[in-house]
This record gives structure tokens, sequence and C-alpha cells, in this order.
């Protein structure tokens, strides 16, 4: 699993879209989770999102963008903190993170 190291922002900071690449073995359960943290001006704009990809198990690899509406300040163009979390089941559960600074940039 790996979270992308760009983020594409949308609706003049209302929403970012998050590239999250990973690969679970078919007939697996998973969920994934990704949070980005971005400091602007003063304040804090940050936003999550978390989906069932149990469809996307395919044993390929398989790109997911994930959709982050932020909590309350709209996100800018600039560097963020961003946290993607995959949890895959099939016979055990398993847990796999990626975390980094990622790049907003605008379309």
């Amino acid at each position: 699993m790996s979270l992308g190291n760009t983020a594409t922002l949308g609706a003049k900071g209302a929403v970012i879209f998050v590239p999250v690449e990973f690969t679970c073995q078919p007939g697996a359960f998973a969920f994934l989770s990704v949070q980005v943290t971005e400091r602007v001006g003063g304040d804090i704009a940050s936003g999550s999102a978390s989906e069932q990809v149990t469809s996307s198990c395919t044993g390929s690899v398989h790109t997911v963008t994930m959709t982050i509406i932020p909590f309350q300040n709209p996100f800018k163009k600039g560097v963020a903190f961003g946290q993607a979390s995959l949890s895959v089941c099939q016979f055990q559960c398993q847990t796999f993170e990626d975390a980094h600074n990622i790049q907003i940039v605008a379309k």
C-alpha cells in the first residue's frame, strides 16, 4: 500500500483528491482510510475519508482516488501531511500504513 505524493485541489480548497495504490488478494475484505492535515496561515485544514475497497481485491495493483473534504478550513496549494491505512482480512487481518508529506497542487 502506498499513499500518493501529490493531491489535487478542487472546488477552491473545498476538496482534495488523494491517490492510494494497493494490492490485496482475491476474496479478501479490505478497508482504506486516509487523513490529510495542512497548516494554512495560522490555522489547520484537515479532513479524512474511509472506504471499503473489497471489490478492488483482485491480486493486481489497484489505485483508488480518495476524496477528502476538510472539516473546517479549506485546503490550499502547498505541503500537507498524509496518512493512509489499509486493513485487509482474509484468513487473518493485517493492517498496512503509509505516512509522509504530500504536495497539494491545483488541477
